[in-house]
């Protein structure tokens, strides 16, 4: 890293550096820059299935920018960005870079399914505007890309396009911008990520040399993000705890809570393979990074409480004073629950981001003594009528279930693998249980005077239906199962079996999403598997009703209509 003035001087006759194949990161730049030679940098981008080289972008013109671009196409090359529909993307907006000319190869060798969804035709003509209006129009930053036309009419001979499976998008000044690999995008929780986003969010942080940013699973099958780092030697802290809360504190200022990696594992250097691309295959696996001090007992009655609400929201049982949110399995949808729960143990207002600075459980009983009590305030049991309202979720789902023809877009349903033969009895007992238990498994939905309500029924009727796949294949039961709902008929609950031969069934289930997502899905779960072993469950507090009506107050007279009223 450090060159003498000598070493330096023999790079007198070198004029070009050409980088490429990896991602460039900021930190590399920025310490040739520090050796001050003449010496031009240059940003080379392209695959090898267009000839390596697509696009150069000159280093000159980068000030310190979060990204490096990728630049501008090189001669007879042509950059096209694509959404998922083959739909040009105007300035800013993320998809899929395709290349197109005379680079571009004709496939893989006897590879023909890879070369079918690699490799297409262009589905656009081409042509340079010069006028600014049409210009913007199509979101081309400038006429040397050219604006397009129309989809190639049947007959026009049209140039092969390579797929490269590369996220990226225009930037204002003409240039694309590189933001990771389609295929390390990831949906975790119901959030769509980019895996590359993040690890250029941590490679701008001084002391991080390299990282990578992987998707993981643990032994429920619950998906986490994992960010493995190499530190810079000279700028390396004395402990790697010390790195990693800093880490997350400094993500809780650049993303939301969801992007901030669960582990962080601290590496020498990443593995490679043998074409110097990081090997995500020998990555290896988190290990819990609490350590027996951690482990340490409680000292008052607040630490106490935090200890449970720990136990309660993460599901272990080893917690201690010094123990760790995060390092002991915490997420970004565990870390809201257990704002929430703190939030109403303590009567504070504990923010999410705070979460990321503090995550131990002394860390957050020293806040919590600092803060301004508030009144937590409960949502309260509403009396008994014959409609309620929507809440606002459920008004979105309703208006386009009526206005829109969507069918079974907001269908949710789901199938269980039976490894014995099911009992019909024991599982339609179970299936009135919990519509008795949850009243949203009683909801219909309907226009009173206008304004959509909802009306939860005392008693409804839930057919589970029988089909031999064997002898009927398998059209009568996916026509019967998979099929819009009526929303003003409950229960907007299916269940049917499947028997596929033999002693092997299927149970097939289907809901509307107006009466369920991920989370109640996981409460229902549970509420079955309770009642299928012969449980008795305690009565619930809340149904779905009570926070319709206590958030349309909410909007109506409360903080969000102080709000709304505040920024009107």
């Amino acid at each position: 890293e450090i060159l003498n003035r000598e070493n330096t001087e023999k790079l007198s006759a070198l004029k070009y550096i050409f980088l490429a194949g990896e991602a460039l990161l900021p930190e590399l730049v920025n310490k040739f820059r520090r050796l001050n030679t003449n010496v031009l940098l240059e940003n080379i981008y392209g695959p090898t299935e267009a000839a390596v080289y697509a696009s150069k972008y000159s280093l000159s013109q980068w000030q310190d920018r979060v990204h490096i671009p990728i630049g501008t196409p090189i001669q007879n090359i042509r950059l096209s960005i694509l959404d998922r529909y083959d739909r040009l993307q105007p300035i800013g907006i993320t998809g899929e870079l395709c290349i197109a000319g005379s680079g571009v190869g004709r496939g893989y060798l006897n590879r023909p399914e890879l070369t079918a969804e690699k490799f297409d035709q262009d589905l656009w003509d081409y042509q340079d505007y010069h006028d600014e209006d049409q210009k913007l129009l199509r979101g081309r930053p400038d006429a040397s890309r050219g604006g397009f036309l129309e989809k190639s009419p049947p007959g026009r001979r049209r140039q092969k396009i390579y797929r490269t499976g590369d996220l990226s998008r225009w930037l204002p000044d003409g240039n694309v911008e590189f933001l990771g690999r389609r295929d390390h995008q990831v949906k975790i929780r119901g959030f769509r990520i980019e895996l590359g986003e993040i690890e250029n969010r941590l490679s701008n942080y001084q002391e991080i040399k390299d990282v990578v940013v992987v998707d993981k699973a643990d032994e429920k099958g619950d998906k986490y993000l994992c960010a493995y780092f190499v530190l810079n030697p000279a700028r390396a802290f004395n402990k790697t705890a010390s790195v990693v809360a800093a880490l997350r504190e400094y993500l809780s200022k650049e993303l939301p809570a969801y992007m901030i990696p669960s582990h962080f594992v601290q590496l020498e250097e990443l593995p490679l393979t043998t074409s110097g691309k990081v090997n995500r295959k020998a990555l290896p696996e988190p290990e819990p990074e609490a350590k027996e001090e951690e482990y340490a007992v409680p000292v008052d009655e607040m630490e106490e409480t935090l200890v449970e609400l720990f136990r309660g929201v993460l599901g272990v049982d080893k917690v201690g004073r010094n123990s760790d949110f995060f390092s002991l399995g915490g997420h970004s949808l565990k870390a809201t629950i257990l704002v929430s729960r703190i939030g109403k143990a303590f009567n504070v207002d504990f923010p999410l981001n705070k979460l990321f600075k503090v995550s131990t459980v002394k860390g957050i009983a020293k806040y919590i003594n600092k803060c301004r009590k508030c009144l937590y305030k409960d949502i309260t049991i509403v009396e008994k009528k014959e409609y309620y309202p929507l809440s606002s979720a459920q008004k979105r789902l309703f208006f386009l279930d009526r206005f829109e023809d969507i069918g079974t877009s907001y269908n949710m349903p789901s199938v269980i693998r039976l490894e014995e033969r099911p009992d019909p009895e024991r599982y339609e007992k179970v299936f009135r249980a919990l519509i008795v238990r949850h009243e949203t498994l009683r909801a219909s939905f309907e226009y009173i005077n206008d304004i959509p309500m909802q009306r939860i029924h005392d008693q409804v009727d839930l057919k589970i239906e029988y089909f031999d796949a064997v002898d009927s294949g398998k059209e009568p039961w996916i026509n019967y199962l998979i099929r819009p709902f009526d929303l003003s008929k409950a229960p907007l609950l299916r269940v049917g079996f499947v028997q596929l031969r033999g002693n092997d069934f299927i149970l097939f289930f289907d809901m509307h999403h107006i009466i369920s997502d991920g989370t109640s899905m996981g409460n229902l779960v549970r509420d079955f598997e309770g009642f299928y072993n012969g449980e008795k469950l305690p009565l619930l507090k809340l149904q779905y009703k009570d926070f319709a009506v206590w958030q349309n107050n909410l909007l109506a007279g409360g903080v969000i209509k102080d709000q709304e009223d505040y920024w009107l």
